[in-house]
């Protein structure tokens, strides 16, 4: 009893993306708090809200032949102690039915985080957990710039602030801050921490830092993870304690396009694209890495398989189109952007393969040693890939069927005769351990590039291998510095 009123408690509990549906009797519901309220029984069918007090970013509620429904939105993004609902029934207002409920904010298997989230996104993230349901995958959406991300307005002194930051902050603020706090309290073990946008389109930015001589670096995405930043050069870096980390690019359209198309598996077998010129060590290890990949492709040169931008009278355009349109990986052990994958000629003169203007037939998964491969801000030249166009060949090959890429934000450079590949690597742990792409990226560590080196050295005949890895062990720092996985990071490869 609350002054003149009777209110009947009932608690519906718990809701997230996996309980994400209540359809509460409400006969049965009153019932079972206080038998005496038959009165309330007659005409059920009229029952009506008298108090709605729950955020409408985060639940539809409504009353449908005697029986309250309630639905939670995967893209809510508050973490309410408490909701409440109050039904009475028009014949007689001062008996109500209070029903109270939570948000569970726990054990998040898929996080996305994003800035400045439009409302065709959030449905889009509601249609993906809808699908992810079935997998068990629990998925929430934290917006950091939107001023509701973690709140609780029912119980304000309960209210987060880590992750209400402006839409201007900057990386080690989003990774200090709002990431560290989703790790701690947030994230379940084992979860995946997908971006959403770039900076050309105003999402979550790359990762920025300076080094010890004080010159800014653009580093991956993996960065915003405070357990890979701290230990990624660490001979004791577990992956098990890491994230998961991929980016989705681009405006809505694209962030959408990317999210309904969902995971994708594709076959093993890869076409490597690179180089006819051998002035460089490009095309010896091109041709080492297709021998060795673990289901053996064909290996084409650039050109004749290339674009006949300037003349070009070497490139056999069609013939390009017909082999990309017959695998479903492509690799790309060339040179590269950001706007483009290039190579040399026997004469060394550059040629391009493809640029953002002209991508034909995109394979499923693109693979790429090139600079520039999976950049989505800037070009080799330092100026935006966003122009009059989108000059980005990353989110070209994205809008144009591509599910994932996983290349290199920034420069990218191939060892003359001991070299270890961290997208090859990355790519023989997804086929050979059976992993998804995202969890063989975060398996990536330097000590394992130490180890794969040492293997081929000593298996190449040299003696020093030692040295040999010391020697590349910068290299090999700003290869794992700056390889992002773009798309969702759940895709597969399969046998």
């Amino acid at each position: 009893m609350q002054g003149n009123e009777f209110v009947c408690a009932f608690n519906a509990g718990s809701f997230d993306s996996l309980n994400d549906n209540a359809a509460i009797d409400l006969k049965q519901a009153i019932s079972a708090i206080d038998e005496n309220s038959q009165t309330l029984m007659w005409n059920i069918d009229s029952f009506i809200y008298s108090t709605i007090a729950v955020d409408d970013e985060c639940f539809d509620a409504e009353v449908i032949d005697g029986e309250l429904i309630i639905d939670y939105k995967a893209s809510c993004q508050a973490c309410h102690s408490i909701q409440i609902i109050d039904v009475s029934h028009p014949g007689w207002v001062h008996h109500k039915l209070r029903v109270s409920f939570d948000i569970d904010c726990s054990s998040v298997n898929t996080l996305f985080l994003g800035n400045q989230v439009g409302a065709s996104v959030k449905q889009a993230i509601d249609s993906y957990a809808w699908a992810a349901k079935n997998r068990g995958e629990k998925v929430k959406l934290i917006d950091y710039s939107s001023g509701f991300a973690l709140k609780d307005q029912a119980r304000p002194i309960f209210q987060n602030d880590n992750c209400d930051l402006g839409e201007n902050a900057e990386s080690f603020e989003i990774k200090n801050e709002c990431v560290a706090y989703l790790r701690e309290r947030v994230l379940s073990d084992n979860a995946a921490l997908i971006l959403l946008g770039d900076d050309n389109y105003k999402g979550v930015p790359a990762y920025t830092a300076y080094d010890p001589e004080g010159t800014l670096l653009t580093l991956n995405d993996r960065i915003y993870d405070p357990y890979y930043y701290a230990n990624r050069d660490s001979p004791s870096y577990q992956a098990s304690q890491a994230l998961i980390v991929s980016r989705l690019p681009g405006d809505s359209s694209l962030i959408i396009n990317l999210l309904e198309r969902g995971s994708e598996e594709t076959s093993p077998q890869v076409l490597v694209i690179t180089q006819l010129g051998d002035s460089e060590p490009t095309r010896a290890y091109a041709e080492r890495e297709g021998a060795q990949l673990p289901a053996q492709g064909e290996v084409i040169y650039a050109p004749s398989y290339c674009y006949p931008l300037f003349g070009g009278n070497e490139c056999d355009y069609e013939g390009l189109q017909l082999k990309l349109a017959g695998t479903q990986t492509a690799y790309f052990i060339t040179h590269g952007s950001g706007e483009s994958f290039t190579a040399l000629s026997q004469n060394d003169e550059l040629v391009t393969i493809i640029n953002s203007l002209n991508t034909p037939n995109p394979p499923e998964l693109v693979l790429s040693a090139a600079c520039y491969s999976a950049s989505t801000d800037k070009d080799m030249n330092g100026y935006s890939l966003l122009g009059n166009a989108d000059r980005s060949l990353a989110r070209t090959l994205l809008r144009g069927g591509t599910a994932n890429i996983l290349g290199y934000n920034r420069g990218h450079s191939i060892g003359e005769s001991v070299h270890i590949e961290a997208v090859s690597l990355a790519y023989s742990k997804a086929v050979n351990q059976g992993l998804t792409l995202g969890e063989a990226v975060r398996e990536l560590s330097l000590s394992g590039l130490e180890r794969a080196h040492k293997e081929q050295c000593t298996a190449q005949g040299f003696f020093d291998c030692e040295g040999s890895f010391a020697t590349h062990a910068n290299t090999y720092k700003l290869h794992l510095y700056h390889l992002n996985l773009l798309g969702l990071p759940n895709s597969r490869v399969t046998p």
